[in-house]
């Protein structure tokens, strides 16, 4: 295992190297090889870079979703408001004012998807990938019989493998 890895304050020894401290410097503070420390250098340390680029876009992230959640509450709470007023004008307003909150929360978490789906089985292209695969497979009756049989049961179809 790297020396550098397993020493007591590695922390502060990755951060001296991402500062750029001379290998000597480094070295000298912290008892270690400059050996050690440029194989940990080109080992360990851009992939330390990475998780922690990772981490900030996480954190980011984090912090981005629990902004738009805050306004989305205080949009919900001025909506009850004039709800419970029955001022159903400002009411509508409100909602189309929360609408875009809604849609980014849900991209971000991910309950939302905006990306087109596309349905196989139902699409020109797909009938006539299942028919010549199907035909393909004419040398081998029982594959040919097992293909047909998965597509049956994958389209809820009758399709007799023709």
């Amino acid at each position: 295992m790297c020396t550098v890895c397993r020493h007591d304050e590695a922390h502060a020894v990755n951060v001296a190297l991402v500062a750029r401290e001379s290998y000597r410097s480094v070295a000298g503070r912290f008892g270690l090889s400059k050996s050690a420390l440029k194989r940990h250098s080109e080992e360990h340390i851009p992939k330390l870079l990475v998780e922690a680029k990772r981490a900030v876009e996480v954190a980011d992230a984090d912090s981005l979703l629990d902004r738009l959640e805050g306004w989305a509450t205080r949009i919900e709470t001025a909506i009850d408001a004039v709800e419970g007023e029955e001022d159903y004008a400002e009411f509508w307003k409100g909602v189309a004012v929360l609408r875009p909150y809604l849609e980014l929360i849900g991209e971000i978490t991910k309950e939302l998807e905006r990306r087109p789906q596309v349905s196989l089985h139902l699409s020109p292209e797909w009938v006539e990938l299942r028919t010549v695969i199907v035909q393909a497979l004419d040398p081998y009756p029982v594959a040919k019989w097992a293909v047909v049989e998965a597509i049956k049961e994958v389209e809820g179809s009758t399709y007799d493998g023709s």
